[in-house]
């Protein structure tokens, strides 16, 4: 949970006989309740519109945060640790505090020895950067940050902040959020072909259908109101003749781009036109990148041996930032390898072996209208 969302609440605490209780219409109001961190007097707050949790009578320097819980923050924090609770988990702390790292997960969950995972539902603003850095601070300690994203973030895009808290499941990108007692997961997530427009697959799981196997991977036992969300492709031609006719700013390099190497958007090669499937986690515009690569290809002597690596290498390090997903790979080697052997498919280039290539021939040009 970051700083954002805390607020002083807290949906655990300490009794008289320390034990840990967690927050609930059952309890007395009346006994006495202390914060797990500080150890100072908390007191119990419910109603008929309020989530049970303690807060605290004075502030506490670990809790004192700008705002408050929102309903479905505490509403999800609870669902995700009755969930981890009925696969069994060896172990589950809610707001468990993390004196090294400075850091209080809304939940940290032991499935056994070597499954650990701090959980975190994001429902307030947070920045990519701040993500990736309690993310990092969660795996230097072991722990598997399961990001898992509310109401604010569930549209049409993959924010970076969303991007950050991607993870392999079964070695497939993955996010995930959280609505009510559904977990839904969003995978094959494909660039289309023009910038920002993406298609992905959003599978709904409600949690009693879900689990994790012995090697820490979500095992769905029943896909429940699977199905895929596209956004509509046009012509790649006519957009891009829309983006200059319009000067947009985001294109203007990738236009200054075609001048200096004397080509049209009408004649480009299909190769730089079609999309490839791990654009979306870079911060260039795509055709920008897949025409530095084809003219830095085309710019070596016919029958030259590359490697993708050094075809990398040879490119501006402007063109290869890509938005930071601590969990995930670059994407840099990915795209690179995915165009060469777009390119060889088109008889441009010819493997010739492990990442290797030979330059065969230029790309073909369509002929311009009259």
């Amino acid at each position: 949970m970051s700083k954002e969302e805390k607020g002083d609440n807290m949906l655990c605490a300490y009794n008289d006989h320390q034990e840990l209780v967690q927050a609930d219409y059952q309890l007395n109001r009346d006994q006495k309740y202390f914060c797990p961190s500080c150890r100072q007097r908390v007191y119990l707050k419910k109603g008929a519109l309020m989530i049970p949790h303690f807060a605290h009578f004075k502030s506490c320097s670990q809790f004192a945060f700008s705002e408050g819980e929102t309903v479905e923050h505490l509403q999800g924090k609870r669902v995700l640790a009755e969930w981890f609770s009925q696969l069994g988990a060896k172990s589950i702390e809610m707001e468990a505090y993390l004196p090294k790292l400075q850091q209080r997960p809304d939940v940290l969950v032991e499935l056994d020895a070597s499954s650990k995972i701090a959980v975190e539902f994001q429902c307030s603003p947070i920045s990519a950067q701040k993500l990736s850095k309690r993310s990092l601070g969660y795996l230097m300690v072991d722990y598997f940050p399961l990001w898992i994203f509310g109401r604010r973030y569930r549209n049409k895009k993959i924010s970076p902040t969303v991007q950050a808290g991607m993870f392999q499941d079964r070695g497939e990108i993955t996010c995930a959020f959280l609505k009510n007692k559904t977990l839904i997961l969003v995978k094959n997530i494909q660039q289309l072909g023009y910038p920002h427009q993406i298609k992905f697959q959003a599978l709904h799981y409600p949690l009693n259908k879900l689990s994790f196997d012995g090697g820490g991977h979500l095992l769905p036992a029943k896909i429940v109101n699977g199905g895929s969300e596209w956004h509509k492709e046009e012509d790649i031609h006519l957009f891009l003749q829309r983006q200059s006719y319009y000067k947009s700013a985001n294109y203007r390099p990738f236009f200054q781009m075609l001048y200096e190497q004397g080509e049209a958007v009408l004649t480009l090669p299909r190769e730089i036109l079609q999309p490839l499937e791990k654009e979306w986690r870079l911060k260039v515009n795509p055709f920008q990148l897949r025409f530095a690569l084809l003219k830095k290809v085309e710019a070596l002597p016919f029958g030259s041996i590359f490697s993708t690596q050094e075809l990398l290498r040879q490119l501006p390090s402007g063109l290869l930032n890509s938005y930071r997903a601590p969990q995930l790979s670059n994407p840099q080697l990915n795209v690179a390898q995915d165009f060469l052997n777009r390119l060889e498919k088109s008889g441009v280039v010819s493997s010739v072996g492990a990442s290797y290539w030979q330059y065969e021939r230029r790309a073909k040009r369509p002929q311009a209208p009259l």
